[in-house]
């Protein structure tokens, strides 16, 4: 390096360095994206509990509903992704005649699926039994919501 005039040494050592910073850069592992929950302390003026997460590989989902209670007894909801209205009074039905439906979720968003009361049936609180079914696996969730209670999870890409 003896033979760079004095004012190519500055300029050797600053491409060096990002070199060299950029060889670092691609050989640690990327750490995956920070889940920031987007599910709101309220909706439609209703407090909303957040339940948790599933893990999704897709961003086409099949969702499956009925009524986990003993005997399906007149219990209609609303579901939401990301705050927008996906379907509207479903009325709860048998496992067996559950309500299917797709939907495309936003694979740039944190999406969550939010499940809203419309009607307790006759015995109360609605008790939702749902699955969740993407490429590689179903996910089944049972949920409990009523005049005063939401219930969301969030729905994580891989």
């Amino acid at each position: 390096m003896s033979h760079l005039p004095a004012n190519n040494k500055g300029a050797f050592f600053l491409i060096s360095m990002l070199i060299l910073v950029t060889m670092l850069s691609f050989s640690f592992p990327r750490k995956k994206k920070v889940l920031v929950s987007e599910i709101p302390e309220s909706f439609s003026n209703i407090a909303t509990h957040r339940i948790g997460a599933i893990t999704i590989d897709t961003e086409d989902i099949a969702i499956s509903l009925w009524d986990n209670g003993s005997y399906t007894d007149g219990d209609i909801v609303s579901i939401y992704i990301n705050g927008k209205l996906i379907k509207d009074n479903i009325k709860l039905k048998q496992k067996n005649k559950a309500d299917t439906f797709k939907i495309k979720l936003d694979k740039n968003l944190n999406n969550y699926l939010l499940i809203k009361s419309k009607n307790e049936g006759a015995l109360t609180p609605t008790t939702v039994s749902m699955t969740i079914n993407n490429e590689a696996h179903t996910d089944r969730i049972n949920l409990v919501v009523d005049s005063s209670n939401n219930q969301a999870f969030d729905l994580l890409m891989r």
